[in-house]
Formats: structure tokens, C-alpha cells, sequence
């Protein structure tokens, strides 16, 4: 049985000093799976009434539902959204689904002239977050090393960090960067010695990459996936010739535009868990008050912890994870077979938290 990774990110990336989230849902299922149709059918009855594939960005602000609702065939919209919609025609008229700034505007607009109204689109809203609060808690129910997951990395953006490596294709920047760690992490927890090689198909949401020469912008396709997930798969976590490393197989489907009918339910659940996870991990907590904000937030249920197959008695690790100093400790522990510090990691205040467990399981050798 294989698995599939979806990917999408929350934030642009481009600013400096903002923090950039990476999440991954890692399926117990290949991407054909029944089980990917069953998320389908479930994600189309709680955004019904509204286009495929639902956008949390945009379903976040209350009036984006009834933009949205009026771009269907008048046979397809939701009853209890043209009751709405309708009154609000004048406010909404020329407003675009994908517009950020004028669905702002609309919201403000409605939820200032018109209360009653915008407490309804509210209330739809709430309706909506509490149905898929409880598909991922039904995801979450199967536990153990082949139940679904969510995988977390972050960081804030440096572009004086960025890698222009000799033999890529593509820089490594704030994105590639955290890709690369959550496919890290990935390969950390689920290689093993006894079922043969499993294959995880990756499908990361689209996006544009810099060029290693000529500083073009690019769409992300297969072989710059690929190339991440080659990098990752040498993470030092088992010594180099380990013939385990071979026993998990990281292949990326192609390139996935976040638009169209062909978006698979997968990626619509971790374009939830990026933007969720987002409002949590940028705020500056501790690693309790960030996983309680994560489970009421994002998770709902989905695990924050997996044992890695090679040490399943052993203790769980965080799928959260930081990049930059955070990343290289980790590794260095492995490389050296010694526990090093997380003490002076940059903050937030988690990330030392989260990090020492990684540490030491690298440190003792678990994957070995």
C-alpha cells in the first residue's frame, strides 16, 4: 500500500521577515484510492453551492461565499446563499472570487449596512469550518504508523540564505527550503526494513521558482520536485549505503494548479491546513500553547506526533519542524552521533521545544 503527500504553502514567501508555512497531509492511500474519492464527495457536500475547488484563503471572509455562489449556473448555486446574495446584489456587483482586496472591501461594506445579513453569511461560515473540523477528525481516528498525518514546516524568509547550488536547477529559496525539510521529515518517519519499497506520490500545489542561472521565475513541474525529494532523501538520519534509505520512494505526480475540477480533495484539505496552521505558527508561543492553537485551529484531531517506522517503540516525534539553525542541529546530531543544544535557536519560543526530540533521536542513532 503506498501513500500520498499533499503540499501547499501559506504565505507569498517574498517578504522578509515573514513566516512562511509549508503543510503536508500525508494519506495512507495512493492518489486513486477509494479513500480520495470519499474526501471528494465529503468536501463537495460541505462547500455546496460554491466552485471547485474551495479556496480557505477566500472562504475566510464571510461575503466570499455569495461572490462565489453567483459564479455557478443559476441550477447548481445554494439556496441559502442566493438568499443572500440577491439582497446584496449592489455591494457585490463586479466583485471577483479571487479579488483579495475588493472582497475585503465587500465584506466591510455588508457586515456594516446590512448585520443581520452578514451575521447569516457568518453563520454558513461557522457551519462549514465545523464540517471539515470534523472530516480531519474522522482522518485522524485511524491511529499508529498507518494513519493519516499532518506535517508542519516553517520559517521566516531570508533571501541572504537563499542556495544557488552548482548541479540544481533551481534556487533554493524560503519555499524549496521548507519543501525539502517536510520530505525530510517525511522519509524519517516512514522508512523501514519490512514491507519492500513504498511509493509516496507528491502533490505539491503549484507555484513559481527562480532559476539557478538567468534569475527566470518558473512553474514548479515534476523534475524541480523531483530534485527536492532527491536532496531530501540523502537527509544524514541513516548512514550513506543503508540499504533502508531505498525502502521509501518519493515520486511527484506533475504540476498541480490549485484550479480547475481536477483538483484532488487532498490538496483542498492541505490548503486548509496551511492557511489554519499559518494563523497559528505566527504568533510567538510555547510548544503547548502553539499545539492546542494548532488542534483547535488546523488539526482537529489530525496527529502532531508520529513514531518513526524504524523505531516504532520508541518515542514519538513532533511533525512540526523549523528550518535554518533548527534543521541543520538535527543533522549535525546524526552526522556526529552526539546531542547537541537547541538552547539559542532563533525564535519563536516553540522551536527549541520541538526540535530537541529530533536531536536526540538523531543523536542516538534511531534510524540506524
Amino acid at each position: 500500500m503506498g501513500w500520498t503527500l499533499f503540499v501547499d504553502e501559506s504565505g507569498h514567501g517574498e517578504t522578509p521577515g515573514e513566516t512562511l508555512v509549508v503543510a503536508g497531509l500525508l494519506l495512507p492511500a495512493g492518489l486513486h484510492d477509494p479513500l480520495q474519492r470519499d474526501l471528494r464527495a465529503r468536501l463537495e457536500g460541505i462547500h455546496a453551492g460554491l466552485p471547485w475547488p474551495p479556496h480557505a484563503a477566500m472562504l475566510n471572509v464571510p461575503v466570499a461565499a455569495a461572490v462565489a455562489s453567483g459564479t455557478l449556473p443559476a441550477s447548481q448555486r445554494s439556496a441559502a446563499l442566493e438568499a443572500l446574495r440577491l439582497p446584496l446584489r449592489e455591494l457585490l456587483d463586479g466583485v471577483k472570487p479571487d479579488d483579495w482586496l475588493a472582497l475585503r472591501t465587500a465584506d466591510a461594506a455588508v457586515a456594516e449596512r446590512y448585520p443581520d445579513l452578514y451575521a447569516r453569511l457568518q453563520a454558513l461560515a461557522q457551519a462549514r469550518a465545523a464540517a471539515m473540523a470534523r472530516l480531519l477528525a474522522d482522518l485522524g481516528r485511524t491511529a499508529g504508523p498507518r494513519g493519516a498525518v499532518a506535517l508542519v514546516a516553517a520559517d521566516r524568509v531570508d533571501p541572504a540564505r537563499d542556495e544557488r547550488p552548482l548541479g540544481g536547477l533551481v534556487v533554493r529559496d524560503a519555499y524549496l527550503r521548507l519543501l525539502r525539510l517536510l520530505l525530510e521529515r517525511v522519509h524519517a518517519l516512514l522508512w523501514h526494513d519490512e514491507r519492500g519499497v513504498e511509493v509516496v506520490e507528491a502533490v505539491v500545489a503549484d507555484r513559481h521558482l527562480t532559476l539557478a542561472q538567468g534569475d527566470r521565475r518558473v512553474p514548479m513541474v515534476s523534475r524541480y520536485v523531483a530534485e527536492i525529494a532527491d536532496e531530501a532523501a540523502r537527509a544524514p538520519f541513516l548512514v550513506e549505503g543503508d540499504r533502508r534509505r531505498d525502502s521509501v520512494r518519493v515520486v511527484s505526480t506533475g504540476r498541480r494548479r490549485f484550479h480547475g475540477e481536477d483538483v484532488p480533495a487532498g490538496l483542498v484539505l492541505a490548503d486548509w491546513l496551511a492557511n489554519r496552521a499559518g494563523r497559528s505558527l505566527r504568533r510567538d508561543r510555547d510548544l503547548a500553547a502553539l499545539g492546542a492553537s494548532l488542534d483547535a485551529l488546523a488539526l482537529h484531531g489530525l496527529p502532531r506526533e508520529r513514531a518513526p517506522a524504524l523505531a516504532a517503540d520508541g518515542p514519538a516525534l513532533t511533525t512540526l519542524a523549523w528550518g535554518g539553525e533548527a534543521r541543520r542541529r538535527v543533522h549535525e546530531a546524526a552526522q556526529r552521533g552526539e546531542r547537541l543544544p537547541t538552547t539559542g535557536l532563533a525564535p519563536p519560543r516553540w522551536v527549541p521545544e520541538a526540535t530537541a526530540p529530533w536531536v536526540d533521536a538523531a543523536a542516538r542513532g534511531t534510524w540506524r
